[in-house]
């Protein structure tokens, strides 16, 4: 899921391999929270790493950060 804090802003819901388009400035916060699951069994999945990536389209530079697994086994990733 990914969303703003205020209501501005929906939150969208993506399912791989889907791709959500956003924009953003320094005003805003960036929350995503994710889980995996097996593509198979359907059942829930932890790994030992997981990681967001983040594109400019226009200047394809990309930044990766690090998601971590909250008591929940959600995989949660802040860009404050």
């Amino acid at each position: 899921m990914i969303g703003a804090l205020n209501a501005a802003m929906p939150c969208c819901r993506l399912q791989m391999p889907n791709k959500a388009q956003l924009e953003a400035d320094y005003h805003q916060r960036l929350t995503t929270r994710f889980s995996l699951k097996d593509a198979t069994s359907g059942k829930a999945v932890t790994a030992h790493q997981t990681f967001v990536r983040l594109l400019n389209v226009k200047t394809k530079q990309e930044v990766i950060y690090v998601a971590e697994e909250d008591s929940a086994g959600t995989y949660r990733f802040d860009l404050v």
